[in-house]
């Protein structure tokens, strides 16, 4: 997970997986999940300025988990071929989209879902219209590759560690 020194690898193949963790109720252990995308989608994936994901070819779908100790949370995926290239906004703007490898120092599978305006990097969220766009592009792609569980979690640190 560590960066170390590597630099960004802006090779992204479109089956790729990318994962963000999610933490909703309606997902637990001990019941089935409904799966109610676009209502995950719309309360996990911010823009603030830009989606963030970690990459499957750099991390585990448990690494999303420890790089903010939410241990309990959930893990969904989407390939990279659901990012949408581009859209028209409510203002008759056209929106690009680029996923860009953007590596932290504890996090090397750090990505993001940047916003490009008129071939500038967008600092600030996107209109609704257009954040509303990117998370209905997703959804067919979205699926939940791990449901809220400590049990899950304690056993994969178990397996990390060794024991």
């Amino acid at each position: 997970m560590l960066q170390q020194g590597r630099i960004p690898d802006l090779q992204f193949d479109p089956d790729e997986l990318l994962y963000r963790r999610f933490r909703d109720l309606t997902y637990t252990e001990d019941h089935p999940p409904v799966a109610d995308i676009p209502a995950l989608l719309r309360t996990s994936l911010s823009f603030n300025p830009f989606p963030s994901a970690n990459r499957s070819r750099y991390s585990s779908k448990h690494d999303v988990l420890i790089a903010g100790s939410q241990c309990d949370w959930g893990v969904y995926a989407f390939p990279v071929s659901a990012v949408p290239p581009q859209c028209v906004g409510g203002d008759k703007k056209t929106y690009q989209f680029t996923m860009t490898h953007t590596p932290e120092a504890t996090n090397y599978a750090h990505s993001e879902i940047q916003t490009i305006l008129q071939g500038t990097l967008l600092g600030n969220q996107p209109p609704r219209s257009v954040r509303d766009f990117v998370r209905a592009h997703l959804e067919p792609g979205v699926t939940i590759v791990r449901r809220p569980s400590l049990g899950e979690w304690f056993a994969w640190v178990k397996r990390r560690i060794g024991l």
